[in-house]
């Protein structure tokens, strides 16, 4: 009996993926999702590019002191 339990919960965690998943793939696909990845993007971009910029000037400066 215990391993039809396990057995059964297998298969009920696949199913919740594949719904997942395939409810992703129609949201990616009808375009539900773009708003989000936009305002994602357009707050995330900017805050990741400040650091980076910071390291590039900060390696700039160091190759031209040597």
């Amino acid at each position: 009996m215990k391993n039809r339990n396990g057995i059964m919960s297998s298969l009920f965690t696949l199913g919740a993926i594949g719904a997942a998943i395939f409810g992703m793939t129609k949201g990616f696909r009808n375009g539900t999702f773009q708003p989000l990845l936009k305002s994602i993007m357009g707050t995330a971009a900017p805050q990741m590019a400040q650091p980076i910029q910071g390291m590039m000037a900060n390696q700039g400066s160091q190759s031209a002191k040597k």
